[in-house]
Order: C-alpha cells, then structure tokens, then sequence
C-alpha cells in the first residue's frame, strides 16, 4: 500500500497477510437416556478459524438459568449416572480468538432408575432417598447389617410394594429411615 502525504511524500507499507475468519458453524449435542449405573457423552462438532474453545454449562430448570460445568472445556462431556439429575440440560458454546461464539441448543439427560435384586423375585430402586422394594415374595436375609446393600444408605422414605411378603433379616439394621410404608402382603 502507498500513502501520499498532502506535501507529496510517499510512504510504502509492509505487505499485510489477510485471514479470512470463517462463522463458527456447530453441530448440537443429542439427548440421551441412561440409568443411573451408566454415564452419558454429550458431543459437538466445531468449525470455524484459528484454535476453538469448549465451555460446557447445565440447566436444572429447564433453561431459564444455566451454570458453567468447571473443567468441561473440550468437544465431549461426560456426565455420571450416579450422580447426574434427570432432566438436566446441558449446552456447549464454542469461541474463537476473534470474538465469534456460538452456543448449541440444549440436551436434555434422562436418567432412570437401576433395579438390583434382593430376592429371588424381589427387586430394588433408590432414587432421591425413596428406597422401593417391589416384587414377589421374600427378600434375602443378610448375614449382619455390613452385609446389606442397603447399610449406610441414607433412606427417608421405604417403600415396599404388595407381594412382597418377608422383609430380610438385617436388611434395615442401623438404618435411620424417616418413612416406612408397608402393604398388607407383609408378614
């Protein structure tokens, strides 16, 4: 490039390379259905100029608030069925080193419910302290509280389910549990 001063000097620029920044184009990231002893991956795919950023961020109320996940800076996001919540939506924006970012619709993560045996026809699920044992006839008995996969588990509310007819010995030893609902079919 030349520049002309009014007073007829001319000044010569250096050559200027141009790049060309490209729009940040984005794939969304897949709803998923898991249970809780599973693990879910939420991706997306980027294009755009120069090296990306990743920032992930979860929703509990259905996108009206949105909190940032720390340490989720890469294309894929793992989340744990142990410990997610269902209905959780999760979302990625993706920036560039020229101002550009673009955020991906949401997913939303559907956790169920893991069923364990206690029985031989007897079953059990815990989700958000409700501990439910449903199922036909009598649960096992446990050699001694330790033994019991419910020992240590924080209970609020026990369930049990008509057709169950025995409850295991030790199976609730040292269990504080707030509520207890029993049917008819106990004994």
């Amino acid at each position: 490039c030349i520049v002309t001063a009014d007073s007829g000097e001319s000044v010569i620029s250096d050559v200027v390379g141009m790049t060309e920044i490209k729009s940040i184009t984005l794939t969304d990231p897949e709803s998923t259905t898991i249970t809780s002893s599973d693990s879910a991956t939420f991706t997306v795919t980027a294009t755009g100029t120069g090296n990306l950023t990743y920032s992930w961020e979860s929703s509990v109320d259905n996108g009206t608030t949105w909190s940032v996940i720390n340490g989720a800076n890469e294309a894929s996001l793992t989340v744990d069925g142990a410990t997610a919540v269902s209905g959780t939506q999760y979302r990625c924006t993706v920036s560039d080193a020229y101002g550009q970012s673009k955020t991906s619709e949401p997913a939303t993560l559907t956790v169920e419910q893991s069923s364990f045996q206690c029985g031989d026809n007897v079953s059990y699920t815990y989700k958000d302290g409700t501990l439910t044992i449903s199922g036909e006839g009598e649960m096992w008995s446990y050699t001694d509280a330790e033994s019991s996969p419910f020992y240590a588990l924080d209970i609020d509310q026990l369930v049990i389910s008509d057709g169950v007819t025995v409850i295991g010995a030790h199976a609730f030893e040292n269990n504080s549990i707030d509520s207890v609902i029993l049917p008819e079919s106990v004994f």
